[in-house]
């Protein structure tokens, strides 16, 4: 393949995890014994990569452009770099030279794929093709041997190294985190669930139950699936609808419509049941088409010198009207009619300066009706 083309194909027969199953009936002890031996070195392999590390400089050279392949299809979450940032990274790397080499594997077919540096890749490509120097002919790589490591290891040395300082989109990110929550899964025996989940949130610097709350969507239909990757439905709505078992997904799709399911106050009263017959549906499609938000927010932005007074504000709103709607509706209870977030960093500045009445702050955090009269 002639990679001087800037848009790299990627190599599909590279590197894919492969499950194997045999039937143990047909396979002598001795096969058996030795079988299990290969799996357990693997295995102890993986673990010791994952958890010593593996050295990835001792073997660099300078590699033809034209020699290196793209990163297997659907290992790297990141958008594609713009024309202005790659014409960017091109000036740099004229100006001042290459400061990082890149980081390419090695088959047992002598084939190189680029893993780390794909944009520097390109730059030098880009560089080769308009200029014809031959500094720009090899690029300084780190190899590593796909003998020593595996596509699980890669694939996290390709996330951790550019989570931190390259583009990604939600929905990119969530395609992402299926597939390798799924190869953590096949590949790595000696970790639960749990384990994979607390291992893929530090790596994607989220919380691991935003982490199993993107994954729901693992449970979506073909083609809620479809629609969500091709960002015609929001993910909050993919989450919602991936509630329901999937024939009622299909049947909310087809009866309510693609657009309906964005409004998301209302898919979340079609989608509070696992399953609904047509007949149910169509009643709770009718049942929502006029429906209002039942709550809203409102950020208010204040000057230092009007946060107190606001404050005042509140505390007689509360006292006519929050209180008495919440003793009608809610038992006296101010969160499901109320809620009150402010940055409270900020608080202490102004109450520690006195800038604010910090007795009323703490009156305005009252839970209950009761609680609110009694401070």
């Amino acid at each position: 393949m002639n990679c001087c083309g800037i848009d790299l194909s990627p190599n599909y027969r590279l590197h894919k995890v492969e499950v194997t199953e045999y039937m143990l009936s047909s396979l002598s002890q001795e096969e058996s014994e030795k079988r299990a031996k290969e799996e357990r070195q693997i295995i102890l392999k993986r673990n010791s990569n994952f958890n010593r590390g593996v050295d990835l400089h001792k073997n660099m050279k300078n590699i033809d452009v034209e020699l290196i392949e793209d990163i297997p299809e659907g290992w790297s979450p990141f958008d594609e770099i713009s024309d202005i940032g790659l014409l960017d990274l091109a000036r740099s790397i004229d100006n001042v030279g290459l400061i990082h080499p890149i980081y390419v594997t090695l088959d047992h077919n002598g084939v190189y794929n680029v893993i780390i540096g794909r944009c520097r890749l390109l730059a030098y490509i880009k560089l080769f093709q308009e200029t014809n120097n031959p500094k720009y002919k090899f690029i300084p790589s780190y190899i590593i041997d796909m003998n020593e490591v595996d596509e699980l290891f890669i694939r996290t040395m390709i996330i951790e190294s550019n989570i931190c300082f390259r583009n990604i989109s939600k929905i990119n990110m969530v395609k992402s985190l299926i597939l390798n929550y799924e190869a953590m899964k096949m590949v790595k025996q000696y970790r639960n669930e749990s384990n994979v989940g607390m291992e893929l949130a530090k790596i994607y610097n989220i919380s691991t139950s935003s982490l199993f709350n993107f994954l729901k969507v693992r449970s979506l239909c073909n083609e809620a699936l479809t629609l969500l990757f091709e960002e015609k439905i929001p993910l909050k709505a993919a989450i919602y609808l991936a509630r329901v078992d999937k024939e009622t997904q299909v049947n909310i799709l087809k009866r309510y419509g693609v657009s309906a399911i964005k409004v998301i106050f209302k898919l979340k009263l079609l989608t509070n049941e696992k399953s609904l017959s047509l007949e149910k549906l169509d009643k709770k499609i009718k049942s929502v088409e006029n429906l209002t938000p039942h709550k809203t927010k409102i950020t208010v932005e204040l000057h230092q010198e009007l946060v107190n007074p606001f404050l005042e504000y509140l505390n007689g709103f509360i006292k006519e009207k929050a209180s008495r709607f919440a003793g009608l509706v809610s038992k006296g209870e101010f969160k499901y009619v109320f809620k009150l977030r402010y940055d409270e960093e900020a608080m202490e500045f102004y109450a520690n300066k006195n800038i604010i009445d910090k007795n009323l702050l703490n009156k305005l955090k009252s839970k209950t009706v009761a609680e609110f009269f009694k401070k």
